[in-house]
């Protein structure tokens, strides 16, 4: 783990050791999928993130438009432990990347 040990740090070093080439312009935006009307323990998500000021992780809001794999040992949660190097196998759903 780097340095300063946060699961952050330690995922973009395990993502920068796998990557090839050089940084991706800055300027580049991220689109995200998201159903407005689904409904989860929060309300609906539109609502929801409205209400909360912020967007949250399939982790916290345990709902799915796929498989609800998104717990300890799912086929989300092995997916994020590869890509990120398991910098966030023990973390909160909380401190999940979401940005």
């Amino acid at each position: 783990m780097p340095v300063d040990s946060t699961p952050w740090s330690a995922a973009i070093a395990h993502v920068s050791g796998l990557s090839k080439g050089g940084p991706l312009d800055r300027n580049h935006r991220v689109t995200l999928h998201f159903h407005p009307d689904l409904p989860s323990e929060r309300g609906l998500t539109l609502a929801s993130i409205a209400r909360q000021g912020t967007y949250v992780t399939q982790f916290e809001s345990r709902t799915s438009n796929g498989g609800l794999t998104a717990h300890h040992g799912g086929d989300r949660w092995r997916w994020e432990s590869r890509i990120f190097g398991g910098a966030y196998d023990e973390r909160e759903p909380s401190e999940r990347p979401k940005r």
